[in-house]
């Protein structure tokens, strides 16, 4: 790199849960890409530590500069909440291992900044704005993430 250049900034936006989690990479405000991991079987903690080191390899190659988690909508049962907290915290730990600062918004947050109500509507917004069809709704929550996250941010300060 040139001397006066300056490094991108990397932004990741997750859409996590204990089976998949959808992932969208941001290279200076643009969308570079985005995945989908899934992860099979009982939830343990062999699966957690499973989801700690496919986020770590995530981390490892994007080195992103800010991650961005979507919290969940509420439910009905401790053991889910419970089980989707652990992934969302092992999701944290990994990022902050990596020197990316991390930070929430809330699904709710997303729906209303994004105007979208379904999984398909979900898909159809990633569409219409970045032109990419997406193969999952965890994708392009995962987008989403982003999305309203820099709308929040900027209607924050502002």
């Amino acid at each position: 790199m040139p001397a006066n250049s300056t490094k991108p900034t990397i932004t990741i936006g997750i859409d996590s849960s204990t089976t998949n989690c959808g992932v969208a990479v941001f290279k200076d405000g643009e969308l570079v890409g985005t995945e989908n991991i899934t992860f099979d079987g009982k939830y343990n903690l062999n699966k957690l530590e499973k989801i700690i080191n496919a986020f770590s390899e995530v981390f490892q190659k994007h080195n992103p500069d800010l991650v961005v988690l979507e919290e969940p909508a509420p439910v009905r049962h401790s053991k889910t909440l419970t089980s989707l907290n652990q992934v969302a915290g092992a999701i944290w730990a990994a990022a902050h291992m990596h020197g990316a600062y991390i930070d929430t918004i809330h699904n709710k947050t997303i729906k209303k900044y994004m105007n979208v109500k379904t999984k398909e509507d979900s898909i159809n917004c990633v569409h219409e704005i970045c032109g990419l069809l997406v193969a999952s709704d965890h994708e392009a929550d995962a987008v989403l993430t982003i999305l309203a996250y820099e709308q929040y941010v900027i209607e924050r300060t502002n």
